[in-house]
């Protein structure tokens, strides 16, 4: 499946707070279902307009495995690279993401989880928490 996307800048650039040009993205997602279990494929390409001069042309690959460990909780595990929107770094952001979707009603889901990434020898770490509505 390809997945088009846009977003409009709405930040302050002057505080560095948004690119201040709107970015175009492209991304190709496929997938594989088992009974348990669904692997992911995503590859993506991102125009990142900006006032920053920074990278234009931005590439994202990722592969993720989920599974049904109950019937309304799937665990996660995601992992990645992206180029670098710095125009001169010689090392792409890696990352790995473990977590948990929890569906309590249909068509809701509630999301944790942990994400690790390196970046130029830095290690970042965050937690991520998140909500779904499907209609």
């Amino acid at each position: 499946m390809l997945k088009p996307g846009v977003t409009f800048p709405t930040g302050d650039t002057q505080r560095a707070l948004g690119t201040g040009d709107t970015v175009w993205t492209l991304y190709l997602v496929s997938g594989y279902a088992l009974e348990k279990w669904n692997f992911l494929l995503h590859l993506g390409h991102v125009h990142h307009n900006n006032t920053f001069n920074e990278r234009v042309n931005l590439w994202h690959a990722s592969a993720a495995v989920t599974w049904q460990a109950a019937e309304r909780l799937k665990l996660i595990f995601d992992t990645g690279i992206d180029r670098n929107v710095e125009r001169f770094a010689t090392d792409d952001p890696v990352f790995v993401i473990g977590g948990l979707i929890y569906s309590p009603v249909d068509d809701f889901d509630l999301d944790l989880g942990y994400r690790a990434a390196v970046v130029e020898d830095v290690r970042e770490h965050a937690l991520l928490a998140g909500l779904t509505l499907r209609w």
